[in-house]
């Protein structure tokens, strides 16, 4: 059986493509892993636009209801700056979860998940430095 050169291309051209997506996929974990300094985080990607990052027996999922809600936002927003293809998801998810070892066994239970629009949090971001130089324009 031949492949015709299309074809060859082709496959060659989705293995670079996801080979880029696997990068900024590492970089991105890496980069919050420096940012809330822990290694117990996930990234992964459903459909290259609905991204998610599990925290796995973090502070933060300690936190009350709303701090929690709060920090997760914070993380994607710092998702929206620092992943390459940022600009092509459609939702982040900011969850935190427990992780238990006992032996070859691991326990995970998902805790509470909160999920972003990433044009909602990049409108909050500009609300949020309109204000700022509202505000920092009265005080001149």
């Amino acid at each position: 059986m031949r492949l015709s050169r299309t074809a060859i291309l082709s496959v060659a051209a989705l293995g670079c493509t996801m080979v880029g997506e696997l990068k900024g996929l590492v970089t991105l974990q890496r980069r919050l892993a420096a940012e809330y300094h822990t290694n117990a985080i996930s990234v992964n990607i459903n459909n290259a636009v609905h991204l998610t990052v599990t925290f796995a027996n973090s502070p933060m999922g300690q936190l009350p209801e709303d701090e929690r809600e709060g920090a997760a936002r914070g993380v994607a927003t710092f998702v929206l700056g620092h992943y390459p293809r940022a600009d092509t998801l459609r939702t982040i998810t900011v969850a935190f979860s427990s992780r238990t070892s006992a032996g070859p066994l691991t326990i995970t239970r998902g805790g509470n998940a909160y999920r972003f629009a990433p044009a909602e949090l990049r409108a909050a971001l500009q609300a949020g430095q309109k204000a700022a130089a509202d505000s920092s324009a009265v005080r001149r």
